[in-house]
């Protein structure tokens, strides 16, 4: 599990942008000023996060963002996914079909369970939380 730039700007961005408490579009270049964030890669953030349906997108004379679902259903879990794709292992040695020796399976068998816990930890924690 990692925890990029992209993970810490699109908190920061819905955050910014939730606290806001528009009744339209917000426009990125406000959001991105409020919290002296990269305009450029907050647009491809906000891009991956409109793609997995956490933002709606608006172009035209109303351009801009806003959020597309209320605050208490938008779950950290949801915006790590967004921008770093799902929460799994990714490592080879947890690949299923591969032999393993009796310590890689107690490994395995650990590192599942906490990867349950981080999930489950992630997806209680609401945007509204954060707010």
């Amino acid at each position: 599990m990692r925890l990029s730039k992209g993970t810490i700007y699109a908190v920061n961005g819905l955050m910014t942008l939730a606290s806001m408490k528009s009744a339209g579009p917000v426009q990125l270049k406000d959001i991105a000023s409020a919290k002296n964030l990269p305009a450029n890669y907050l647009a491809k953030i906000f891009g991956q996060l409109a793609r997995a349906k956490i933002l709606r997108s608006y172009r035209g004379a109303r351009r801009g963002f806003m959020l597309a679902r209320p605050v208490q259903q938008i779950t950290l879990l949801n915006i790590y996914e967004a921008v770093e794709g799902p929460m799994e292992a990714s490592d080879s040695l947890l690949e299923t079909g591969k032999k393993r020796g009796k310590g890689d399976t107690k490994f395995i068998k650990r590192w599942e369970r906490a990867m349950k816990v981080i999930t489950k930890e992630l997806n209680g924690i609401t945007l509204k939380d954060l707010v």
